[in-house]
């Protein structure tokens, strides 16, 4: 009789742990892990314990000894004023239900002004409106307001503007190199936006406004024929007073360096080249970037790699080089297919590249 009375309050017993997790297993996630959640299973454990044995049973809930008795303390140790309903003095590091509203009011009225989350708990400990430490600060705050902690408030990445064929908009620009001598260059580059391709270059050891001018002429007369009516008209003022709507030309985006004014603007105006000249950042808001990347190509995929001893090493290597980065080396706005080369002498538009 004693045997059989055991297994039955053992099967009861097990009946209780198996109802208790079935339940548990029912709730939503986000309350798996609630002080509810530990009651029940404190209190189950406390009733079935001595009919199943208490190491036995604290295996059917998969918790350790001591998991039981932290949570049978937090059970224990209940507090209705506690937003997580556990008494202040016993676990430290809470904030009340009374700090809580005080902090709701705080965030709202602070956020605004964009202060950042320490200045505001600084701001609340300084004036005794709250005593808790960052960290809880911290942890309240993401839970009342998460979308403070988002990326919404990062600054929006600028669009730049796109040329549907050559000979739109010409980028002229320098940059400087360093030869195994110790004397200091200066690389003169024209590009097409278009394509990217490489229209003419000039080496230099000065600053010189008559290099970039004989820089442009050159392509000007090179090029003049593919010109077209104005491009870009929303975008790009016509500064020019020699052109007209009706005119065929092409913009030139400089930078504010010496060696775009004087004698490159007098050339311009004097000759009535067909080129509308813009200062990049100062006529318009975009910046001269796609020439900028050119030379980063040029100097660190090349010439960086290379022992180059004086300028007229210099001018050699680049002539050398150019020819293969516009006849041989398919670029991203050939879609990594087509050289600039072909890009630009087929007159292609976007949509039809591939």
């Amino acid at each position: 009789m004693e045997n059989s009375e055991t297994v039955r309050k053992a099967i009861i017993a097990m009946a209780k742990i198996r109802l208790c997790i079935l339940q548990i297993k029912s709730l939503p996630k986000k309350m798996k892990n609630s002080i509810q959640v530990k009651e029940k299973i404190v209190r189950t454990i406390q009733r079935v314990k001595d009919n199943l044995g208490f190491k036995r049973t604290l295996r059917k809930f998969h918790i350790s000894k001591s998991t039981f008795h932290s949570w049978f303390f937090q059970v224990r140790f209940r507090c209705s004023s506690s937003l997580e309903n556990l008494c202040h003095k016993r676990f430290v590091g809470q904030i009340s239900k009374k700090e809580i509203d005080t902090l709701k009011n705080l965030l709202l009225e602070k956020a605004v002004l964009f202060w950042p989350l320490s200045s505001i708990w600084g701001y609340a400990r300084k004036n005794d409106i709250l005593h808790c430490g960052l960290s809880s600060f911290y942890k309240w705050a993401r839970v009342l307001r998460p979308e403070l902690f988002s990326n919404k408030f990062k600054k929006l990445k600028k669009e730049g503007f796109k040329t549907s064929r050559p000979n739109e908009v010409w980028h002229c620009d320098i940059t400087q190199f360093v030869t195994k001598d110790n004397i200091k260059s200066h690389i003169y580059v024209l590009i097409d936006n278009f394509s990217k391709m490489i229209l003419g270059f000039r080496v230099a050891h000065q600053v010189d406004s008559d290099v970039c001018a004989s820089l442009v002429e050159e392509a000007v007369s090179k090029y003049q024929t593919s010109f077209s009516k104005l491009t870009l008209p929303d975008l790009f003022p016509l500064i020019n007073v020699n052109l007209s709507k009706e005119s065929s030309f092409v913009h030139l985006m400089t930078d504010g360096g010496p060696e775009n004014q004087g004698t490159l603007d007098r050339l311009i105006f004097e000759n009535n080249l067909p080129i509308n000249k813009i200062t990049a950042g100062k006529d318009v808001s975009f910046s001269n970037s796609p020439i900028e990347a050119v030379h980063k190509i040029t100097k660190y995929q090349f010439l960086h790699h290379l022992e180059i001893p004086n300028r007229e090493s210099l001018i050699q290597k680049l002539s050398e080089w150019i020819p293969i980065y516009n006849q041989e080396r398919p670029n991203r706005a050939g879609r990594y297919l087509l050289t600039p080369l072909f890009t630009f002498s087929c007159n292609f538009r976007t949509g039809s590249l591939l």
